[in-house]
Formats: structure tokens, sequence, C-alpha cells
């Protein structure tokens, strides 16, 4: 396709016969942070894609932050 998309993804509950349910009920508080915080980066993002600047967005978009790396919790 000849346009661009943000995809955010929410993971695999590790079990293929748990997906509908994993897919379908609302997130835990936790991942809801996540949730929030990658959109929030998206956002953030939207000033260097209104200039052009195409890859210095996806280089921020498709950067780790702390919180986003497994194992790591958000402070509350």
């Amino acid at each position: 396709p000849d346009y661009w998309r943000l995809r955010i993804g929410i993971g695999h509950p590790g079990d293929r016969n748990e997906v509908v349910n994993f897919v379908l009920k609302p997130p835990r508080r936790e991942e809801q942070d996540l949730i929030d915080e990658s959109i929030d980066r998206a956002v953030g993002a939207w000033s260097l894609i209104g200039r052009g600047e195409w890859n210095a967005a996806t280089t921020r978009l498709n950067a780790r932050t702390t919180s986003a790396k497994p194992g790591n919790k958000k402070d509350a």
C-alpha cells in the first residue's frame, strides 16, 4: 500500500485458546498505561510527520522506552 499507518500491538497471551478473551477483554491497568503511553508517543510524533520528517518520526516511534521493556514496571 502507498500510505503510512500506525499499529499498536497488544502481544499474545501465550496460549492460542486464550486469544479471543485476551483481545476482547478490557486491558489490565498496567496494560492500559502502556496503551496510553503509546498513544501519547504517537501524538508527539505528529509534528515530525507534519513537516514530512518520516524517518525521524518512525525512529522516535520505534524506539523502546524503559516502561515498554519486558519486566519493567511503570511507577504508579
